[in-house]
């Protein structure tokens, strides 16, 4: 499918697993230059080296654990190297705890709200001077149905799921005026 994304650059994190890696591979597909973020060095070379042979213009991994509040502004850099970013999927996202809210751990909490929202936060806050400056740029937040119907045994995940729809919402209404996705 040519979705005019050919050259353009791309971040898409959790890129090494699941949704994260389907959603890098179809980019690449289109032509993108890809930067890829996860924690598993291993899975992130496999994902460039099939990143390549579906055509990406160029695919490069960016080893980060986005739990590291760092991390943001090394893998904005390393991108950067290619050229402004045009395109953010923040595709992170888990588990930490699963159970009955009565019998959670508070610690666990905020895991999985940093896990699940930190995270989208701050890549977000990464990017977007760029795209305001260029007034240019797409934002792809991966949301799931716990956030809208909440799922059994897993009560924060399904807060911090609606939360990136509610933060999707409001942000688009914030960057729209920049013609920014």
């Amino acid at each position: 499918m040519e979705l005019g994304l050919s050259g353009k650059i791309a971040i898409v994190t959790g890129a090494t697993a699941n949704i994260g890696r389907g959603i890098a591979l179809e980019l690449a597909a289109e032509g993108m230059r890809l930067v890829a973020v996860g924690r598993d060095a291993e899975a992130g070379a496999r994902l460039v080296d099939a990143a390549n042979e579906r055509g990406a213009q160029s695919a490069t991994f960016v080893q980060a654990d986005l739990m590291d509040r760092t991390a943001p502004s090394r893998i904005l850099t390393e991108a950067q190297k290619l050229g402004p970013v045009d395109v953010l999927v923040n595709c992170l996202g888990g588990n930490v705890d699963q159970g009955l809210f009565a019998n959670s751990d508070p610690e666990k909490w905020d895991k999985d709200i940093d896990l699940n929202f930190g995270t989208v936060l701050r890549m977000t806050h990464a990017v977007l001077p760029g795209m305001i400056e260029r007034k240019s740029g797409a934002i792809v937040n991966i949301g799931s149905t716990a956030g809208l119907v909440g799922d059994y045994m897993l009560p924060v995940y399904s807060a911090m799921k609606g939360a990136v729809h509610s933060f999707t919402i409001a942000l688009a209404k914030e960057v729209g005026q920049h013609s920014i996705r």
